[in-house]
């Protein structure tokens, strides 16, 4: 890895991108090591704990919708304790990403259990070989339930996933034609969740095995080739790069970037830790693509990892919905809105209502609330950029640390990394 610039801005940006968020203090950490040093503890690939073991989150068919929810958010509670505790952030903040990529939603799916085993899937494999990812969660429960694959039979071969997987999850619109769609779906028919034990299994005899014509690819007839179909397809290794790309270098990407990361994303056989770490070595090489705004979920974990704040779940859930962004509960299937879309009335609001929950929950003993002025409280917040004029003199005239705080952390200078 070849490091050109510092770290006072760089790898803090980052850790604050990628990272989850840099803990109260921590940015003074990063300055003691080398940029090599700091990115490559960033970047360890050791899996973290699951943060659901040792609990069935299982709601069984039929009118149990109080159990649903009861059950719904404490599994999203925990998800989300994880992703602030974590010490493998790299790889939570992935599985997120995934996430509001390859979208189910519990009012599609119903039961926790199935969101809590597909986001399991997406920690384990989501840095790893994307094919390999993509087969994972086309047979997911909650997928299957989600779009509609779990009653696409030979007869009657369900569309959605089919059609989903190639314009939103893989190579794009404009990148297929309808005779792929269709292909797809007769495919990936047959898949079925058993009722006894709660897994897919394939049933044969609701399968259509004829083999297709499929992205160009002949003799397509099962979920193993219509994967290998699309990953030779030149349009994905662009397509997940600039996805990626847009969430590490910044939005207003110079093309360049994109086709450097595709060809090392496809000469590693498309594993997703090479283009993670070629979109890295972009940003340490100086690539900039622009602010990246934090979305609401994002945002609160950044910054409760910042303050060491712990405010009570029941009184955040109903922000984290009022600003738009509950995991679990994607608004479409195409997932959440990014970057500038969450500078909206509605979302500030909420962002704080969320800020006040944070500061009244803060350790007394907290850097964010001892920090002596407003560039200690910026370093607190791992906030390497220097205040605008507007905040500066909003901090200035505060008193009170807690107000402080609620402020600075609905800043532009902390919701924009």
């Amino acid at each position: 890895m070849t490091v050109l610039l510092d770290s006072t801005d760089v790898v803090p940006r980052l850790y604050r991108r990628i990272g989850l968020g840099l803990r109260g203090g921590e940015l003074d950490t990063i300055a003691e090591r080398s940029p090599s040093d700091a990115v490559s503890a960033l970047l360890d690939t050791s899996i973290g704990d699951d943060p659901w073991a040792g609990t069935d989150y299982t709601v069984l068919p039929g009118p149990a919708g109080g159990q649903r929810r009861r059950l719904g958010l404490l599994a999203i509670s925990a998800w989300i304790d994880a992703l602030v505790d974590s010490e493998q952030p790299v790889d939570d903040w992935l599985a997120w990403f995934w996430h509001g990529r390859f979208v189910s939603a519990l009012t599609e799916v119903k039961n926790p259990q199935f969101m809590v085993d597909q986001i399991r899937v997406l920690r384990a494999r989501g840095r790893g070989s994307f094919g390999e990812l993509t087969r994972a969660v086309t047979i997911d429960a909650a997928m299957l339930l989600y779009l509609d694959g779990n009653d696409s039979t030979a007869q009657a071969p369900n569309e959605n996933y089919s059609r989903e997987l190639l314009e939103l999850f893989t190579i794009g619109h404009g990148a297929y034609t309808e005779d792929d769609v269709a292909a797809g779906a007769a495919a990936l028919s047959g898949w079925r969740i058993d009722r006894s034990t709660g897994d897919p299994q394939l049933r044969t005899r609701r399968h259509d095995s004829t083999p297709r014509r499929y992205l160009q690819a002949e003799g397509v007839h099962d979920v193993n080739t219509v994967v290998t179909a699309i990953e030779h397809n030149p349009e994905l290794a662009i397509t997940i790069a600039a996805r990626l790309a847009a969430e590490i270098v910044g939005p207003q990407l110079d093309p360049a970037v994109i086709v450097r990361a595709a060809a090392a994303f496809t000469a590693a056989n498309l594993n997703v830790d090479v283009l993670l770490r070629s979109l890295v070595d972009e940003v340490l090489a100086g690539a900039d693509g622009g602010q990246v705004v934090s979305g609401p979920l994002l945002w609160y974990v950044a910054a409760r990892r910042a303050t060491g704040a712990k405010p009570e779940m029941r009184d955040v859930f109903p922000q984290l919905r009022a600003a738009g962004q509950v995991p679990w509960l994607a608004p479409n299937v195409s997932g959440w809105p990014s970057g500038a879309a969450w500078n909206n009335a509605a979302t500030l609001v909420a962002r704080f209502a969320l800020a006040e929950l944070i500061a009244d929950s803060t350790p007394a003993d907290s850097v964010a609330l001892t920090a002596g002025d407003r560039d200690q409280l910026a370093r607190a917040l791992g906030i390497t950029t220097a205040w605008s004029d507007t905040t500066a003199a909003a901090l200035d005239r505060l008193d009170r640390p807690r107000e402080r705080l609620v402020l600075a952390l609905v800043s532009p200078e902390f919701v924009n990394c």
